[in-house]
């Protein structure tokens, strides 16, 4: 009777662990075990990536600029910058939209017009927005003095300067960016103006890395230092009284400070009450004579009489005009009225 008491027990103990491996097998969770590990199942997918953050309310006021302006003889045009990387910018020339493109995820746009630009000065502005955002304007313009369009033309002899609210001017296209005088090692002069207070501000190039002193009549008045491409910039730090001055330029190198190239010109520094910066006004550029500003202006040089008439008081001689002067310029030149010699071109 005790052996088959011990059967039935072995017998039942048996059939629970039979019962117990094939519950256990059908459901990997109860063993300890989870589903990934089970051969043949599938991996869970991964969380959906979180949608991008919109820019904050901040970031959408950072204003728009222009990097590269690029006119061409046959009718081609080209404009580049930095903008809020999503950002609608918008190139206009004065009421007249020339194009609308979206920056891209780096930041950066490039704009090629449809229409061929028209002929003469012209500012273009730039603009951008966010949708449903307020529109944000660049900080600085471009002034371009554009040539008659000639689909059969190759070249760029546009003229093309970067204009800020504040601060010195940068030319981005035009005759002074071509090759330099071997050997004045790489030294120019390349613009001078004037700021909204009267203050002088000087700029050029140099190699890169090069310190640049400037004199008036053999008086220091500022140093600047060549950026990576060889642009300076000098806010003189001691006043410059009106008057007429030897300028010099010195490009020093950075070993032993021996000076590697020079520049030296005749430099007028108007009187405050003189300097308009507005328009109708030009303010006058090494190399510059009343042919040349005239054919700028007005696209045809023997116009310069006009410009000459306007400015008898600070004109002597056509041929003697310094970098640094302000003359007016006459809206709408008639032509040439003979009322001054040639000047030489």
């Amino acid at each position: 009777m005790r052996g088959s008491k011990f059967f039935f027990t072995l017998l039942g103990l048996a059939i629970l662990g039979i019962l117990a491996v094939i519950f256990f097998a059908d459901d990997p969770n109860k063993r300890g075990v989870t589903p990934q590990q089970v051969v043949g199942s599938a991996p869970p997918l991964p969380p959906p990536a979180p949608a991008p953050a919109p820019p904050p309310p901040d970031a959408r006021r950072v204003p728009p600029s222009f990097d590269v302006v690029r006119i061409s003889r046959n009718c081609a045009a080209v404009f580049a910058g930095r903008a809020l990387a999503g950002a609608v910018v918008v190139v206009k020339t004065g009421a007249r939209e020339l194009g609308r493109v979206t920056a891209d995820t780096r930041g950066e746009w490039v704009l090629v017009p449809d229409l061929p630009l028209e002929k003469g000065n012209q500012e273009f502005t730039l603009e951008s927005q966010f949708p449903g955002q307020e529109v944000v304007r660049a900080e600085a313009s471009v002034v371009a003095v554009v040539p008659e369009c000639d689909p059969n033309a190759s070249g760029e002899q546009a003229i093309a300067v970067l204009t800020p609210l504040k601060g010195a001017s940068r030319l981005l296209q035009g005759p002074v960016a071509g090759p330099l005088d071997p050997a004045r090692k790489g030294l120019s002069l390349d613009s001078i103006e004037y700021d909204q207070d009267g203050n002088l501000i000087l700029s050029g190039r140099a190699q890169p890395g090069a310190t640049v002193q400037v004199y008036l009549n053999n008086a220091p008045i500022g140093v600047a230092t060549a950026d990576s491409n060889g642009k300076w910039v000098l806010r003189p730090t001691e006043r410059v009284e009106p008057g007429i001055y030897s300028m010099r330029v010195d490009q020093v190198e950075q070993a032993g400070g021996r000076v590697a190239s020079r520049l030296e010109m005749p430099f007028q520094r108007a009187s405050p009450e003189d300097i308009k910066l507005s328009d109708g006004s030009v303010v006058v550029q090494p190399g510059n004579s009343l042919w040349r500003i005239a054919r700028r202006v007005y696209g045809d040089g023997p116009k310069y009489t006009e410009i000459y008439e306007a400015n008898r008081s600070q004109i002597k001689d056509p041929d003697l005009i310094y970098p640094g002067q302000i003359f007016a310029v006459p809206p709408g030149a008639s032509g040439s009225s003979g009322a001054a010699p040639k000047p030489k071109q």
